[in-house]
């Protein structure tokens, strides 16, 4: 009759141990319900490209109606091509049709600079990967008319200068970039 009365109380204390154990974990903060997207504010302005009179100019825009803001715009006829982000959203980056990258002031919608990506040509996708920018530059239509190629190029936005570029045979057909690569369809 002993035993049995110690291993009760052995097993009370073992699921009152489980019990205290679940009710800690199930307080936990890391796992209470988290928030979908549908409760995340939603930006009142977004950044725009608007064509006046043959030209391109980076503007503000109302996030619903997409209707330029009055104000800010930066005239960007030459740097208009493969646009990216950087990860903080503090910057974006331009291709432009003569082989360099503006990077842009999302904020002031000013230059800040400007890099290099490998000589002449058109910069036709970019790409923030990490703290380095990469540069995917159609190198069509050297002096002679002959069509040369891609480069890829990378970046480094903090210094403003080329790091290394490789060349590709073949023209891009298609580009998808995620948080960590960028893929190319040449």
């Amino acid at each position: 009759e002993r035993c049995r009365c110690d291993m009760r109380k052995g097993f009370l204390v073992v699921a009152l141990f489980a019990l205290a154990g679940l009710a800690a974990v199930a307080a936990s903060p890391k796992d209470l319900p988290r928030p979908l997207g549908l409760w995340v504010a939603k930006p009142e302005t977004v950044l725009a490209l608007q064509w006046k009179r043959d030209s391109a100019y980076l503007v503000r825009a109302d996030a619903k109606t997409l209707r330029p803001l009055r104000g800010q715009s930066l005239p960007v006829a030459q740097h208009a091509y493969g646009a990216s982000f950087s990860p903080d959203g503090k910057l974006l980056a331009l291709g432009g049709d003569s082989g360099d990258v503006w990077l842009v002031d999302t904020r002031r919608l000013r230059v800040t600079g400007s890099v290099g990506a490998g000589g002449y040509g058109h910069v036709v996708e970019t790409a923030w990967l990490g703290g380095r920018l990469v540069a995917v530059v159609d190198r069509c239509c050297s002096e002679e008319g002959v069509t040369e190629g891609l480069t890829v190029s990378v970046l480094d936005p903090v210094r403003r200068r080329g790091l290394m570029g490789h060349p590709l045979n073949g023209s891009i057909q298609a580009a998808e970039r995620t948080d960590s690569k960028l893929v190319l369809l040449v």
